[in-house]
């Protein structure tokens, strides 16, 4: 899991203008069965056992876009129908990359026959880095820090002599906790400041059918 980026320099993009051939929707079923067996307690109490099986229905679509400049095709894969098309519909999609990674991913897409939009949001963790977040750790050192001083102040007031060791754990913990919401917090309002821009330079070079044919830093879209 790589960190967020710390500007939009170190950001590549491309776009992909061109028509939609090859367009495919289907759905995937999947099945999961959970079995509970009988017992009998202590006290000669039968309960019986069951089965339960559950489905989950899923809708894909593929379909590749041949660029307009070079003919070009791009393969588009999508779960849960987000995005629709036909056989020569126009579209666009602006690609979003790490400059240390040999990969971009699809974050905008545009149908220009349908002025239909869609931002995919599940993409830009791998493209400009996961967020730190606070999570469970930061709320239990905080508490384990503020217990720990509460139990320091309770030993001073009776003179024992574990009060001050416990002073400082409560205290390094409580500021651990602290430090820990903080990057959090930092980290969070970092990857929100870079998708804005991204989102920003994207939907610009949508909206003009720009059509950047390879790797070019973000900072110049």
């Amino acid at each position: 899991m790589q960190k967020v980026v710390s500007t939009i320099d170190e950001l590549n993009f491309f776009t992909v203008i061109g028509t939609v051939e090859g367009a495919s929707t289907w759905s995937e079923t999947s099945f999961s069965t959970t079995t509970r067996p009988g017992f009998t307690d202590s006290t000669g109490y039968t309960t019986s056992g069951y089965t339960t099986t559950s489905t989950s229905t899923t809708e894909r679509n593929r379909f590749f876009v041949k660029r307009t400049e070079d003919g070009k095709e791009y393969e588009v894969d999508l779960y849960g129908n987000k995005f629709s098309v036909r056989e020569g519909h126009e579209v666009g999609i602006f690609y979003v990359g790490r400059t240390d990674d040999d990969l971009c991913y699809p974050l905008l897409y545009e149908n220009y026959s349908t002025d239909k939009r869609w931002m995919r949001r599940s993409n830009f963790d791998s493209a400009r880095g996961t967020a730190v977040k606070a999570g469970c750790l930061s709320v239990t050192t905080i508490t384990l820090g503020a217990l720990g001083l509460m139990f320091a102040l309770a030993a001073l007031s009776e003179g024992h002599e574990l009060g001050p060791l416990l002073g400082v754990l409560g205290a390094g913990l409580l500021g651990l906790g602290i430090f820990l919401t903080l990057r959090a917090s930092a980290s969070g309002n970092q990857a929100r400041a870079i998708d804005a821009r991204i989102i920003e330079i994207g939907k610009r070079n949508l909206e003009n059918r720009t059509s950047v044919l390879k790797k070019t830093p973000l900072s110049a879209g």
